[in-house]
């Protein structure tokens, strides 16, 4: 021992320090490298450009005799590695796996896209070709089924397990942005490790009828956990509505002759999904103007709607207010008596077939005719198209009034106070037998946001005024296609989740059962295209609305347990 111990180099290390104890900096390189640099680079560079070589070297097969392309060899792991190794090879693994994952949906995106201008698609195809969450899937099954197979493992199999935990990865992503950003963290950490456990299993089920071991369920866990905590970051930033969003900003603000064309990267993403750009903006430019130029559709304008749209609108405020991250600000218009009203402008910004404005913009223009339609007196938030000038520059924005009250959890909270001297869950539900008006306000709100098919049922997305009316606002998650009404709720919900409770399974009030019952029997689907619902938003909500009717009471309540 102590000859070995003199023949290792002098590192300088403290004297009381036992060189033995203290790795040399070549062990911890070469640790990180085999543990981590080595299985990142096979899953980022070596498996993508394995999958292109051979598959056009199939491709060329019959017409010449050597392949096109060189398949690289892949860094081999070892065999018996510790349980330290194998975590830094399976991160390593899922973080390598990103970037061809982003790139293969990229790909999916713009044949989706070409495939629905080649057949003019509309409706409910044509927003399941638009839809980015159906490129991810696409994209991720193809570059699994490309993917030379490994051991245990079949094209097949591959593509199913890919497009499958994919599938995992955006209903979650979907549902986990109502998080705060801890939780959603840890739920994006959840999400991967099922999403991963999905494909292992589908994989080796497809591939040879058996299923995984615990050893390969624990690598894909850590695998699928590592690649869906990086993948929303990076997906975002290589969005083509990130690359374009700047030059149509200024395409849609400036004339035609001061236009700079894309260049490089940029270029290249635009010509491949063919972006249609709206024309530019012309000189008093009316909502219809602006609706054609976005290619929405609009009904003729109510009274309500002119005044916002021809108001004089004051000084821009930032509205950070919300989790969803969209550009909105809070501005004061002038009315024509003189007085002010508080109202919300968003700019349209991005392609008008995917841009998050453009489609929050429809359902909630349709939500404020649909909510006359219903003959409901609670309101909608009045909503309009309207230029405005931003930075000196004319822009396409909707407004929207936002001067109804208060948000519903502060409105319960200071009612129920004010009535039994205290804010508990107990006196909600007893103020709803004491106090019949508020009552029949809340299940109206209730039923209609079911009505449309909204997920995201916090009580911040309602608000009650001073004549106690309650009136429902933010409709970024409705219009799902459920065809039954219903809603899974959490404490995170605040006091909509006990009321929710409390109207479970309970039977409709007489009058809202009627307003139901004439709007489910007259309304169809070509009255809500009309609106601007699509046909796969319009046919569930009719069925919806036909439940309703039938059955005369609130659907069975859903408590998510986390």
């Amino acid at each position: 021992m102590d000859d070995f111990r003199e023949s290792r180099p002098d590192r300088n290390l403290p004297p009381h320090v036992d060189p033995l104890l203290v790795p040399d900096r070549e062990d911890w390189l070469s640790w990180l490298t085999d543990n981590v640099y080595e299985p990142c680079v096979n899953a980022a560079v070596i498996e993508p450009q394995n999958a292109i070589a051979h598959t056009i070297n199939t491709l060329v097969a019959p017409l010449r005799d050597t392949g096109v392309f060189n398949e690289w060899s892949r860094y081999e792991m070892d065999e018996d590695p510790s349980g330290t190794e194998i975590v830094a090879q399976n991160m390593a693994t899922g973080l390598g796996s990103v970037a061809p994952y982003a790139v293969a949906a990229l790909f999916a995106r713009g044949m989706l896209q070409r495939a629905g201008l080649f057949a003019a698609a509309d409706g409910r195809i044509a927003g399941l070709l638009n839809d980015p969450r159906t490129a991810s899937v696409l994209g991720a099954g193809m570059y699994d089924g490309l993917r030379i197979p490994r051991e245990k493992e079949s094209r097949l199999g591959n593509a199913a397990s890919g497009s499958a935990a994919f599938v995992v990865f955006e209903k979650g992503e979907l549902w986990s942005k109502k998080l705060p950003p801890a939780q959603q963290f840890l739920a994006r950490a959840g999400i991967g490790i099922l999403g991963a456990s999905t494909q292992v299993c589908i994989s080796r089920v497809v591939s040879e009828g058996t299923l995984p071991t615990l050893t390969e369920l624990h690598a894909a866990g850590i695998s699928g956990m590592t690649l869906n905590l990086v993948r929303p970051v990076i997906q975002q930033r290589l969005s083509p509505e990130r690359v374009w969003k700047e030059q149509l900003d200024r395409s849609t603000t400036i004339a035609p002759s001061e236009k700079v064309e894309s260049q490089g990267f940029q270029s290249v993403v635009r010509k491949w999904l063919r972006v249609t750009e709206p024309p530019p903006i012309v000189a008093n430019e009316t909502p219809p103007q602006i609706a054609k130029a976005l290619q929405l559709r609009t009904p003729p304008q109510t009274s309500e709607q002119c005044i916002l749209s021809e108001s004089t609108p004051g000084e821009f405020r930032v509205d950070n207010r919300g989790s969803m991250g969209h550009e909105k600000y809070r501005v004061a218009i002038e009315l024509p008596d003189g007085s002010k009203q508080e109202t919300i402008i968003r700019p349209f910004t991005g392609a008008w077939w995917q841009n998050v404005s453009t489609t929050r913009f429809r359902q909630e223009q349709a939500a404020y005719y649909i909510n006359q339609m219903l003959d409901f007196d609670n309101g909608f938030p009045t909503t309009a198209l309207r230029l405005a000038e931003k930075d000196g520059r004319p822009i396409r924005v909707w407004i929207q009034d936002a001067s109804a009250g208060t948000t519903f959890e502060q409105g319960m909270r200071q009612i129920t106070a004010k009535k039994f001297g205290k804010f508990n869950d107990k006196n909600v539900v007893r103020l709803m037998g004491e106090s019949p008006e508020l009552r029949v306000q809340v299940e109206q709100a209730f039923v209609e946001r079911m009505l449309y098919g909204d997920t995201d049922f916090h009580s911040s997305n309602m608000v009650v005024d001073p004549r106690m009316r309650v009136r429902n606002i933010d409709l970024d998650c409705a219009f799902h296609s459920n065809q039954v009404p219903g809603v899974t709720s959490s404490t995170a919900f605040g006091v909509n989740h006990t009321l929710l409770e409390y109207f479970s399974q309970r039977k409709l009030s007489e009058g809202i059962h009627q307003k139901l019952r004439d709007f489910s029997r007259t309304c169809n689907s070509a009255k809500l295209g009309e609106v601007g619902l699509y046909p796969s938003e319009s046919i569930p909500l009719l069925r919806r609305a036909q439940w309703f009717d039938q059955e005369g009471i609130f659907p069975e309540f859903h408590p998510l347990l986390l």
